[in-house]
């Protein structure tokens, strides 16, 4: 065994930027991997995403994605984290490129829109942009602040050349993809420095000429996200008013592709059904068998 102390040289070291906390976390040991335990490293979120994810909830630090097709939950899903995020006392930055959703629909969930810092862009260079203009003004008045950006949503977003039809159609999926690479390359290092998580809800596309699906906004955002869902729905919920058959949410399949942040011991499911509704989001089923969704018909 070295008689080296790892952890005391760490402090030392530490030490000597006790007046610049962002070069002093640059400093840390093996034993600070993934070492989120408190309610304060996450936005704590309901027993659904508990139960399907094995986290606690949104670990600062990180980028999740939740890509699918149309009505298979990824907004609701935003919304119900943004509840939580008011609720522990968490800023939310809500990139809102869709212009899809409404104070009422925020309001009926619980979540105060007059407290949300909006950025609406036509652009994906404006989205970014927005960000960091956001994360300053923020950090500026609250430098302990706690972030949750949600970038709804990335799929639908065109880059400024590509709307002014200023590239061949052949380039244009390659440019929004190398914007997206250089806005999460220079978000992605404030995120554990500035206790932000970013929740990115994204398109999926079937693949030409091979099976599968493929996430919308080039390789970069699925290699900077640790944890990944794709979604569809399974099937719509309804129920009979007045003698009238209405529709009331739906039933959704979210599969995971990627979760990094899980130990080897955890026992997770690899697919789950959830039921949307306007009254929340509850879990339904587990399963790791393959099952047909609407979407698959």
């Amino acid at each position: 065994m070295s008689k080296i102390n790892i952890s005391d040289i760490a402090a030392k070291l530490r030490a000597q930027f006790k007046d610049d906390k962002a070069k002093a976390n640059i400093i840390s040991t093996g034993a600070d991997m993934l070492a989120q335990t408190d309610d304060k490293d996450f936005v704590v979120m309901p027993s659904w995403w508990q139960a399907a994810t094995g986290l606690k909830g949104l670990p600062f630090g990180y980028v999740f994605m939740i890509s699918g097709n149309p009505d298979s939950g990824k907004t609701s899903a935003t919304i119900e984290a943004m509840r939580c995020a008011q609720q522990q006392g968490i800023q939310i930055i809500l990139v809102d490129t869709e212009k899809k959703t409404t104070k009422s629909r925020l309001v009926q969930w619980g979540v105060d829109p007059e407290n949300i810092a909006r950025v609406q862009p036509n652009y994906l260079e404006e989205a970014y942009d927005g960000i960091d203009k956001w994360l300053d003004a923020i950090k500026d008045a609250d430098p302990d602040s706690r972030i949750l950006v949600i970038f709804d949503s990335l799929g639908n977003t065109p880059a400024r050349a590509e709307a002014d039809n200023a590239v061949e159609d052949s380039l244009q999926m390659g440019l929004a993809a190398k914007i997206n690479k250089r806005g999460f390359r220079r978000l992605v290092p404030k995120l554990a420095r500035d206790k932000i998580h970013v929740l990115v809800v994204n398109q999926t596309y079937a693949n030409m000429g091979s099976p599968g699906r493929t996430n919308a906004g080039g390789q970069a955002v699925d290699y900077f996200s640790v944890l990944t869902f794709q979604t569809s729905r399974f099937k719509w919920l309804e129920k009979v008013v007045k003698g009238e058959q209405i529709r009331i949410g739906a039933r959704v399949q979210w599969t995971a592709y990627k979760n990094h942040l899980v130990d080897a011991n955890s026992v997770i499911q690899k697919r789950v059904q959830l039921d949307i509704t306007g009254e929340g989001i509850a879990l339904v089923g587990a399963n790791k068998r393959e099952t047909k969704t609407e979407e698959d018909e």
